[in-house]
């Protein structure tokens, strides 16, 4: 596993660049983060990186996907939550063969009944 700790490597500014729609639309690729949505992932889509603080690299042993260690700096850098999970990566944007599922919606851990209401309506 190789250690990032600069918030200028290549590879950050690459991650960095896929929080814009349209490098997400052109890569087929997406950032996701913790380690509950990693194993969901592993699931559903071809997890291509995963960047990880120190002290998760023994629950993720034995996964066949490049990893690198990154600073706390560089999770912040990297990070669009404000108590980041230390797990950050990318995946490839799932084909679904059934176009019955063309949309998907993924709710993580919501505390207010209203709050499904609200983004199924929107959705």
């Amino acid at each position: 596993m190789e250690t990032i700790t600069s918030r200028h490597n290549s590879k950050i500014l690459k991650l960095i660049s896929l929080y814009d729609e349209k490098n997400i639309l052109e890569e087929g690729l997406f950032i996701n983060e913790g380690l509950i949505n990693l194993k969901e992932a592993l699931k559903w889509s071809e997890v291509t990186e995963i960047y990880l603080l120190n002290k998760y690299k023994d629950e993720l042993k034995g996964l066949d996907i490049p990893m690198y260690i990154i600073s706390e700096d560089v999770l912040k850098k990297i990070s669009k939550l404000k108590n980041p999970s230390g797990i950050v990566f990318i995946s490839k944007i799932p084909v679904f063969e059934n176009k019955k599922y063309q949309k998907i919606i993924y709710l993580d851990e919501v505390q207010d009944p209203g709050n499904v209401g609200t983004i199924i309506r929107t959705a």
